[in-house]
């Protein structure tokens, strides 16, 4: 715990670093000199004049949109393989070959409680619930 010494002389140093640097050199601790930031700032200004649009541009978004579909695609395989659901190839294929976030989704959230893959892709049962 710090003691409100050390506090206080916290705060004073606070208020006047130069008391500080004079108490130091008194003391005979050595400091190295100060280092300019010149060299670092540059180097941030450089790095925040980076052209960011790419991850703005079309290209960006669709391979956004390609990698959530692989995401929804093998977590609705990984669930159902892990829970012991048999997946034949025909099945796998239209999973994989499924585009839509939309109903990679509805496949997803059946693929929790589904005891086989047909449960899975199941007409859907009212409205809002697209296959």
């Amino acid at each position: 715990m710090v003691s409100s010494s050390h506090e206080a002389l916290h705060r004073i140093f606070q208020q006047e670093p130069g008391l500080f640097a004079r108490v130091a050199r008194n003391l005979g601790v050595a400091f190295p000199p100060p280092v300019g930031t010149t060299q670092a700032a540059d180097l941030w200004r450089h790095l925040m004049a980076v052209d960011l649009s790419f991850f703005q541009s079309q290209t960006a978004q669709q391979l956004r949109a390609e990698g959530e579909v692989k995401g929804q695609t093998k977590a609705v395989l990984v669930l159902l393989g892990h829970r012991g659901v048999e997946v034949g190839e025909e099945d796998r294929e239209r999973i994989v070959g499924c585009g839509d976030t939309g109903v990679l989704d509805v496949w997803l959230k059946r693929a929790l409680t589904a005891r086989s893959a047909a449960e899975v892709f199941a007409p859907a049962d009212g409205p809002g619930t697209a296959d």
